[in-house]
Formats: C-alpha cells, sequence, structure tokens
C-alpha cells in the first residue's frame, strides 16, 4: 500500500477489491501482441506464441515472483476473481486468435485460430495451477512445455479441410503411410486450410468446462459497455433455477444485457431433469445458478454435477436484494426468482460453486445425526428425572448411571396404579437411553473412521477432537472457497466488527457468522486457554497480561485459533489436490 493513502481510499479506484489482481492485465495483453506481431513470418508459429507468452506472464523481476505466485492463487481460487476473469480471457485469447488466423489466412471464426486461442489459454492456466503446487519449479518451463503439448500441429495443403488431404505433419501419428514428409515446409503456416487435431479438439472441449466454473461477473447495464463478442465466438449463458419441492423453474439470462432468453417449468422428476437439459442445449456454453442449493435444489444440483455442468449456489438474500433493487413494483413470481439468480451469479458475485459431494458432506451427515441423537438422550435424560422424582424422595442424583436407575426401579415396590405405570414408562425410557447411547457411539467411530480418510491434520491442534474437527470439516466445506484466513474467521464470526465513527476507533463482537462452526471454535478455544501445554494459554496469558478482560482475551484467541484452523484445512486440501495430480 502506498505510503499516506489508507485502503479505504486505496479501493475507491477500482469498481471492487477484485479488479486490483486485474491491474497488470492489460500491460501483459499488449506485451503479448506486440510480440506476436513482431515474429518473424517464416519461423513456426509455435515458436513465436511461446516466445510471446512467456515473455509476457514470465517475466518479472526476482522480488516479484511471490506477488505473482499470490495474484495467480487468487485468480484460480477466489470465486469473486474467477467472476471477472472470463472478460480477461476473452481479450487474451483474441490476441492468439489474431495471430493464428493471419498466419494460416483464415477468418477468425475458423475453427484453427479459434482452437489455437483456446489451446493457448488452457495452456497458460495449466501451467499456473501446476507452479501453485509446486513453487519450487520454473514458471517459463512450464508455460513452454503446456504450450507445445496443447498447440495444434497438423497440416492441410492448399486445398480445404473438407477434402483431408494432409501434406505434411511434424508427428506421425501410429498408422498414417511411411510416405508422408515429417518435416515442416517453408513458411510455416503460410497454406491455407489449416486443419485441427484430435487432441486441440478435446483441450478446447477441456477448457470450456473449465472456465464454466469461474464465470465473468458482469456490472449493471448503466455502468458497463457491451461486451465486445469476437465473431464466431459464442457467449456464456446463465440459467437461474428456482427450486420447490415439487416443481423448478429455469430461466436463461444473458449476462452482458440480463435480457430474459427464455423460460421453462418442470416436475421433480428424472425424466423432467432429462427435459431440462435438452431444453438448455440452445446454449453449448452455460453455467447454472440454483437458488438455495443446498436446500430444495441439491437433488437437481448434484443431478447437474454428475451429468458434468458448472453449478454455482445463489443464497436467496442475494436473490431478495435483486427483486428489491429492480424495477416492476418488487412483483416476484418463480419465473423472476429464476431470472434474478441468474442475475446475481455475475452482477454481484455473490454464489459458491457447487462441487461434487465428499468427505466434508458425509462428516455433516453423520454430524447432524449425532446432535439430534444427544439432543434426544437428553430430553430422555429429563423425561427419566421427572418420573423418578415421583417415585422417590428426592429422587436420584442429578449425574446417575443408567444402570442403577435401572436397578432402583426393579427392586421398587408401587402403592399405586399410577407408580406402577411410572415404573413402566421408567423402564421404558432406560431402554431408550441404552438404545441411544449405543448409536452415538457408533456414529462417533463412524466419524473418527470418515477422519483418517479424510486424511486431515486437524486432531494434531491442541483442543480439536474428533467431534470438533467432524463439526469444523462439516460446517466449513471446501476452505478454498474462501479468499483468506480474515473471510473465514468473519464467515465463522470470530472476526470482530467495526463500529467506527469520526476519530473514535473500536470493534463489537460479531453476533453473525456461523454460529455452529463458532460454537466449535470457541471449544477449541477453551480448551487451549485450560491447557497450560498448549500455545493457546500462552497467547491467552499474555493478553490478559496486557490488560484485557478474560473475555476480550478470549476473542483474541478465537481469531487466532480460526486463523490456524484456516490455514490446516488449506493446507490438507492442497496436498490432496497435489496427490490427485500426481495419481
Amino acid at each position: 500500500m502506498p505510503a499516506g493513502i489508507s485502503s479505504r481510499t486505496f479501493f475507491r479506484h477500482f469498481p471492487s477489491k477484485a479488479d486490483v489482481l486485474w491491474v497488470e492485465t492489460e500491460g501483459e495483453i499488449g506485451r503479448l501482441r506486440e510480440l506476436l506481431a513482431a515474429g518473424d513470418p517464416s519461423e513456426p508459429y509455435e515458436d513465436v506464441i511461446v516466445r510471446a507468452v512467456v515473455t509476457s506472464l514470465a517475466t518479472f523481476p526476482a522480488d516479484q515472483v511471490d506477488w505473482a505466485m499470490h495474484r495467480a492463487h487468487l485468480v484460480q481460487t477466489v470465486p469473486a476473481v474467477q467472476a471477472q476473469a472470463m472478460l480477461r480471457h476473452r481479450r487474451w485469447r483474441e490476441a492468439s486468435v489474431e495471430f493464428a488466423a493471419a498466419r494460416s489466412g483464415e477468418p477468425t471464426d475458423a475453427l484453427f485460430p479459434i482452437a489455437v486461442g483456446h489451446a493457448v489459454l488452457a495452456a497458460t492456466m495449466a501451467a499456473h495451477e501446476h507452479w501453485i503446487l509446486h513453487p519450487d519449479t520454473d514458471l517459463a518451463a512450464g508455460l513452454e512445455r503446456t504450450l507445445r503439448l496443447l498447440l495444434p500441429d497438423l497440416y492441410i495443403g492448399a486445398a480445404s479441410c473438407s477434402n483431408r488431404r494432409v501434406v505434411a505433419c511434424r508427428r506421425r501419428p501410429w498408422g498414417w503411410p511411411e510416405e508422408l514428409p515429417a518435416t515442416r515446409p517453408a513458411g510455416g503456416l503460410a497454406h491455407r486450410g489449416f486443419c485441427l487435431p484430435t487432441v486441440s479438439v478435446r483441450c478446447l472441449a477441456q477448457h470450456r468446462n473449465a472456465t464454466r466454473e469461474g464465470g465473468r461477473k458482469s456490472e449493471c447495464r448503466q455502468r458497463i459497455p457491451p461486451v465486445h463478442r469476437m465473431e464466431g465466438a459464442r457467449q456464456v449463458i446463465v440459467i437461474g433455477i428456482d427450486p420447490h419441492k415439487s416443481t423448478h423453474t429455469a430461466t436463461a439470462v444473458d449476462p452482458a444485457t440480463n435480457r430474459d432468453l427464455g423460460s421453462v417449468r418442470i416436475q421433480s422428476s428424472f425424466d423432467d431433469y432429462a427435459h431440462l437439459i435438452t431444453w438448455s442445449k440452445s446454449w453449448p456454453d452455460r453455467i447454472w445458478a440454483v437458488e438455495n442449493a443446498s436446500g430444495l435444489g441439491h437433488h437437481l444440483t448434484q443431478w447437474l454435477i454428475s451429468r458434468g455442468e458448472a453449478v454455482v449456489d445463489i443464497p436467496s438474500t442475494a436473490t431478495a436484494r435483486v427483486r428489491e433493487l429492480s424495477r416492476g413494483g418488487r412483483r416476484k413470481n418463480d419465473r423472476i426468482d429464476a431470472a434474478a439468480a441468474a442475475c446475481v451469479a455475475f452482477s454481484q458475485g455473490d454464489f459458491r460453486p457447487v462441487a461434487p459431494e465428499g468427505h466434508t458432506d458425509v462428516l455433516r451427515i453423520l454430524d447432524e445425526r449425532r446432535i439430534d441423537l444427544v439432543k434426544h438422550n437428553g430430553r430422555l435424560v429429563n423425561q427419566l428425572h421427572a418420573l423418578l422424582r415421583e417415585l422417590f424422595p428426592g429422587g436420584m442424583e442429578r449425574e446417575f448411571d443408567t444402570e442403577d436407575a435401572a436397578h432402583q426401579l426393579k427392586s421398587f415396590l408401587p402403592g399405586t396404579p399410577a407408580d406402577a405405570m411410572r415404573k413402566n414408562v421408567a423402564l421404558d425410557i432406560v431402554g431408550d437411553l441404552r438404545r441411544i447411547r449405543f448409536q452415538i457411539e457408533d456414529i462417533t467411530a463412524r466419524i473418527k473412521t470418515e477422519l483418517a480418510a479424510s486424511g486431515t491434520r486437524l486432531l494434531k491442534i491442541s483442543g480439536v477432537g474428533i467431534v470438533t474437527a467432524a463439526r469444523i470439516l462439516a460446517r466449513t466445506g471446501d476452505p478454498t472457497r474462501f479468499v483468506s484466513e480474515a473471510a473465514f474467521a468473519n464467515y465463522s464470526g470470530t472476526a470482530p466488527v467495526e463500529v467506527a465513527s469520526a476519530d473514535k476507533q473500536r470493534h463489537r463482537l460479531s453476533r453473525s457468522g456461523d454460529r455452529t462452526l463458532n460454537s466449535a471454535i470457541h471449544i477449541v478455544a477453551v480448551t487451549q486457554a485450560r491447557t497450560p501445554s498448549s500455545d493457546g494459554y500462552a497467547y491467552h496469558q499474555r493478553k490478559m497480561a496486557e490488560g484485557k478482560t478474560s473475555r476480550e482475551a478470549m476473542r483474541c484467541l478465537k481469531r487466532q485459533v480460526a486463523k490456524r484452523l484456516w490455514r490446516t484445512m488449506h493446507e490438507d486440501h492442497r496436498g490432496a489436490s497435489s496427490r490427485q495430480l500426481t495419481a
């Protein structure tokens, strides 16, 4: 941050905080265009592209390596940044498309130039992802290798691609006639009718699916000019869904203009799900924005994901804001709600990418079941206490054993029919308690097994037990959806809320956030504050010595606990992703 400039003043110069990461993009695209234009016409086009991309993206001072890696990490993991990525990616792709079109003599909407543009972008994204997972590697070498792997390399002669007469190929595929020359003809790609190989079509499809997950953030119509559409390129369409128990309403919206492109209403059945997919094929490049995807839209959301569709979750509060601020006299129906969900996904970026269910979803189911069993156990204990008070003078001790209560009841001789019925009901409750406590132990054992399968290291943190670790993982979900530990602390309600005015600067306790997750973090903090061997104990004592009250010191400790929990989960997720890539 420049000296003398506050963060609030600094961010006023940008539409959003995410736009700060794209400041250098204009210069990178400009350098790419200059280097491509300066390439020797007789030089192979792949060599020109590799040199231009590496120079534009991997040439920076040594003291900026950490910032470049951090920027790449934010671009690939933060939903708010990913929402703005598509517009920048399109401009980056256009530079490669125009260069390939000029070299091949084909128009920009031909297959080869479009394939080259997508291959360059996909190679760039893959190289940066590999660099983030392996910081000790060289970004320039990774860019060159991925570009060499993905760029098209087949040639078609002066005739058009329709006759499929191959003239030359640098790498002769297996089974091709040996008389085909394996050397590159002079002039590089001067021949018209360059044909796309199978590998580039596959890479193009993979990149299209990858870009669906990021999406593009669109400003309101009064602030953003019409999106420049390259001839032949397709616009990503957002399909909003307003789910209900028995029906779902889908509305397709163009994010560039917020124009309603059509709507359909289906029943909650597999046949209608298939009809919905058929209806959506009018827009090959599409993203599904489901309101409350973890609630009434859960089944449809997971069904779409299993079919390879990109889905984001839109909170119902966000769609309500859209209806409140839009024209139409606060009208509300299913079609309007579905369109509002689609608009929220790109106008505000208030969405969460939905992934296939994994370990955290299993832990959430087990944790919710265990919570229900524990609550039911408490209700039964209270009922048994009430009956025992009516059967014995003063009842039994508050912390009594179930077997002791059963023994006392069996030896009790009722004197009235009412006491006899109380005895029978109390014995039934004792049986229910035995069964429920067995179920609680079984659920706990299954949670322990699932934690071991997930490979989490939360259990190594002081104060984190089996149940607490499962609850933290279940309530957090994917830790990479939080841009930083500060965002996680705000989500969990452990970050203080600023209530400053004029020259008065102060913070108050946050009452918002996920209170279940906040409770789990509080358990960890209290345990550490009472355990002299833990780091939290020394931190809590230091805050007390600074003059803070016990509650203020505990709030500071909870903030530090939230930071460590997020970092541990983030490292576990990064390690799991690395193992999947190397498997």
